[in-house]
């Protein structure tokens, strides 16, 4: 009887435990969607002074460097720990723990680190494509229009998980017609703007989708950390290699617009974090679904810096995109009361 009792209060801890890192997951994507809002219209206004690829370029520097402290551990711990690796322990002190618990490296020279380098060069890649159709893409589409395009990117979730996981839901099917309806009512009214912008941007949200789907996966085997230093890392290669002509040229504008570029530097490592924590214990549709409160945000954030507005086309097309998201919100909603009843029957046998 008492064993019972134990075992029942163990799995009622699991499930709270369980229920408050989910709520820590959608409270961490709710803040990276007002971040991701604000980066179109912020980005729109700093391309009128500096060149895209070193916009590009300063981002990821920032970024990297606010992780600095964490880079000096994690080189640190590598270069001494590595020269002592054949002995196993140091004294009574397991060196895999230290080097798992602190810097996120289990074992150097270990699959598990293999796999850890691996995910972060993947990300980085994409992470760079985001951006760079994203840069590309604001330059000749509006900003709050673009906000309004990367709602899909829970649309483009959807699709993946169709393809690779055999997952076919019809609401997510009615939901990406509504939405795929609703942006070619914007494009419809903004019919001025080259189509090649919009094309870009559609890079970039086909990116952010096949990050967040990845991610579902390889998150928790990570530290988030270590990978967000490994992912940024990457992409800020990436930059440099298209960058390094600009920047000498862009010296003196870069001074006097430092502000914009460090806002963007701070909300780019801010997010590759949140999105990387957050995933540890959201599924990747129910986040993406989450991120489509960003085209809310960046719509208003576009009209404050930029004033920019929507006619009545882009209204439409804008609400129809928000209808299908919500839509296939509730169905993420549905799924997930289904999962917690069938793990409580599976508790009471």
């Amino acid at each position: 009887m008492e064993k019972d009792l134990k075992k029942i209060e163990k799995n009622k801890q699991m499930q709270e435990n369980f229920e408050f890192r989910r709520w820590q997951s959608i409270g961490a994507f709710f803040i990276v969607s007002i971040l991701l809002g604000s980066i179109p219209p912020i980005t729109k206004w700093t391309i009128l002074y500096i060149n895209p690829k070193a916009i590009l370029a300063l981002r990821y520097i920032i970024a990297l460097a606010l992780f600095i402290p964490w880079i000096g551990k994690f080189i640190l711990s590598f270069n001494s720990i590595q020269n002592q690796l054949a002995l196993g322990k140091i004294g009574s002190i397991d060196l895999s723990n230290i080097l798992q618990n602190k810097v996120g490296i289990r074992k150097i020279g270990s699959t598990e680190n293999s796999i850890l380098f691996r995910d972060g060069l993947i990300l980085g890649i994409l992470t760079f494509g985001i951006h760079l159709g994203l840069t590309i893409g604001v330059q000749t589409i509006s900003a709050n229009r673009t906000s309004f395009l990367f709602g899909l990117c829970a649309i483009f979730v959807s699709v993946l998980e169709l393809i690779y996981r055999k997952r076919f839901i019809p609401r997510i099917f009615a939901a990406a017609i509504l939405a795929f309806g609703g942006s070619s009512l914007m494009f419809w009214e903004q019919s001025y703007e080259p189509l090649i912008g919009s094309l870009w941007v559609l890079g970039a949200i086909a990116c952010e989708a096949t990050i967040l789907f990845i991610l579902e996966d390889i998150a928790p085997r990570h530290d988030p950390v270590t990978l967000s230093i490994l992912r940024l890392g990457t992409a800020t290669t990436l930059a440099m290699f298209i960058a390094v002509p600009e920047l000498a040229n862009q010296l003196a504008v870069i001074a006097a617009n430092w502000i914009p570029l460090l806002y963007l530097g701070v909300v780019t490592a801010a997010i590759t974090w949140l999105v990387i924590f957050a995933l540890k214990s959201l599924p990747a549709n129910e986040a993406a679904l989450i991120q489509t409160s960003e085209p809310v945000f960046g719509a208003i954030i576009s009209f404050l810096v930029l004033g920019e507005s929507f006619g009545w086309r882009g209204l439409i097309g804008s609400g129809l995109i928000l209808i299908g998201t919500t839509l296939a919100m509730l169905n993420s909603s549905n799924e997930l009361a289904e999962k917690k009843q069938l793990i409580s029957k599976c508790e009471e046998v």
